[in-house]
This record gives C-alpha cells, sequence and structure tokens, in this order.
C-alpha cells in the first residue's frame, strides 16, 4: 500500500483538514474537502479518538498527523554550565533549518522530571505531541550520555499508523517503557500529568463526558 497521509486533529472550517465526528459517522478533510467518510459506533468524539477509531475508521491512511507534517533533522547540545534560575538545566536544540535554526530546551528540577523541548518555528502546535514527545527522548538520551551530543537525527511529526498504540499509551507505566522512563512533557507551567492517550484527546480540544 502506498503511503498516505491524513490529519488526525479535529476538523476546523479554517484549516480545511482533520476529522469531523458525526453521530454514527466521520469524514475526512482534506485540502477543504471531504476525502473519506466511514461509520463508527462511538458515542462521543472523546471515544472516537481515545479508542483510536479513526485509524479503522480510515484504513488507507498510513501515517498520522496532528495539525502539522513537519519533518526534518535535529541536534541536541550538551547541558550548559550554569543552570536556569528555578534549577532547571537547559541547552540548545538545533533544527536543520535557515530561519531562527536554535532554540533552548529544559529539563526541570521536578519529580518526576519534566522535559520542555523547543519546536521548529512556525511550528508550535499544542497538537502536534508525537513531535514534542520525540524530541524530548533526544533531549533525554543526550542527557543521559545515551547519545552523543551535537548528532544530526531525522525526526518527524507523523505517526505510522500502526505505531498508534505506542506512541499514545494509555499508562504511565507503558509510556515509561516505550519513552524511557518516568518523566513528563512541560506543558506550559506545569508538567502534562495525564497518560498520554489522554493528553492526546485534551491536546486536540476534547473533553471527556462526565459519568453519571
Amino acid at each position: 500500500m502506498s503511503e498516505r497521509i491524513g490529519m488526525g486533529h479535529v476538523y476546523t472550517e479554517a484549516a480545511g483538514t482533520g476529522i469531523e465526528w458525526l453521530p454514527g459517522k466521520a469524514r475526512l478533510w482534506h485540502g477543504g474537502k471531504v476525502v473519506a467518510e466511514a461509520a463508527h459506533t462511538t458515542l462521543t468524539p472523546w471515544e472516537f479518538w481515545h479508542g483510536l477509531h479513526f485509524r479503522e475508521a480510515f484504513p488507507m491512511i498510513t501515517h498520522w498527523g496532528f495539525r502539522s507534517v513537519w519533518t526534518g533533522r535535529v541536534k541536541v547540545g550538551s547541558p550548559e554550565a550554569e543552570p536556569l534560575a528555578d534549577g532547571s538545566v537547559w541547552g540548545w536544540l538545533t533544527f536543520d533549518l535557515l530561519d531562527q535554526p536554535r532554540r533552548p530546551w529544559a529539563i526541570t528540577d521536578s519529580n518526576p522530571v519534566g522535559i520542555e523541548p523547543p519546536l521548529p518555528p512556525n511550528e508550535e502546535q499544542m497538537a502536534n505531541l508525537p513531535l514534542r514527545l520525540t524530541l524530548a527522548r533526544i533531549i533525554l538520551a543526550v542527557f543521559r550520555d545515551e547519545l552523543p551530543p551535537n548528532t544530526w537525527v531525522a525526526v518527524t511529526s507523523l505517526v505510522a499508523a500502526g505505531d498508534l498504540d505506542r506512541a499514545f499509551p494509555l499508562t504511565h507505566e507503558a509510556a515509561a517503557e516505550v519513552y524511557g522512563g518516568e518523566w513528563r512533557l512541560v506543558m506550559g507551567d506545569s508538567l502534562m500529568t495525564a497518560p498520554l492517550r489522554d493528553a492526546l484527546c485534551t491536546v486536540l480540544g476534547l473533553h471527556q463526558p462526565v459519568a453519571a
């Protein structure tokens, strides 16, 4: 099957891309047009995305993006000698771009530690959780001496359809196995405390139904 990219975020008219959830059916949009439609049995948008049912609804999609398809190379430098005022370790992450290629990363002095990766210029999308997680894991690898500093690494915002469960585990314990230990993403001024599957739904703007 040839590679085909689909956008897995919630559809907005302004973007013209994403998935439009309707009772009993879902529509996949691209370029302002519906490119596929499928039936589903989920009762709420949260259930649809949390269960990754978009994958089975649109099996022709081989790779999913969430508000971004950014793909490129990055390198992470060694931690700077002096920590930040709050005790965080920090350094530089370089994007293989001509425009503002270098941006700071940080690892917080907390339990569990938080990792705050930068995103490429013009790509600061909350929904782009896959790229945030990938960059954070590379930062952690350099910090732990698992990867030599300033090694160019290819990264992507896309997730292969078959890797969605692994990319967004249901529990912190499962995430620790995938992403190399107990750490959390820094989102804004706080740590992302929810399991990654819940976090995906939240950054997509979904709300978990309240049990009656």
